[in-house]
């Protein structure tokens, strides 16, 4: 019996330390990383808007509301993440300030949807997101990420 209880006590203490992993580490990561896959979605689903602002007020209205939210959102989730600087090391998350010009960027896109003529600053937003986030584009299609800035002359 005296042999059993370091065995069990072992068990139940890897238990906690796995259930604890999981809980305050694994899953507000994943939570993060599905935020920026959502964002991502959002941003393919509104890029003729927001390339072309002021062309639907109806449409520029919807997208607004839902890319504000992606950046609250981003901000919140990234907040959770814990050992940010383990992970940012690991090349798991981006670093704050990479996040925080993001969410910048996303919130710029937000409020330029109604403005026309931002057509240039919008494009260059998107880059930024795509870049600081990430976010991974297919190989066989349009690619944000390779195009070059656009400068307002």
């Amino acid at each position: 019996m005296k042999e059993e209880l370091p065995i069990f006590l072992l068990g139940v203490v890897a238990s906690l330390v796995g259930f604890a992993l999981l809980n305050f580490v694994v899953k507000p990561i994943i939570t993060y990383k599905k935020k920026v896959l959502r964002i991502a979605s959002e941003l393919r689903f509104y890029a003729h808007i927001i390339t072309s602002p002021g062309a639907s007020k109806e449409l520029a209205d919807e997208a607004s509301k839902v890319i504000r939210k992606c950046s609250c959102s981003l901000e919140a989730n990234y907040l959770a993440v814990p050992l940010k600087n383990l992970l940012v090391l690991m090349n798991i998350v981006p670093t704050d300030k990479k996040v925080s010009e993001a969410s910048g960027a996303l919130m710029f896109i937000s409020n330029s949807l109604h403005r026309e003529g931002k057509t240039f600053e919008n494009h260059n937003s998107l880059k930024t997101v795509y870049l600081n986030l990430s976010i991974k584009e297919l190989k066989n299609r349009h690619n944000i990420k390779n195009e070059p800035n656009f400068k307002m002359d």
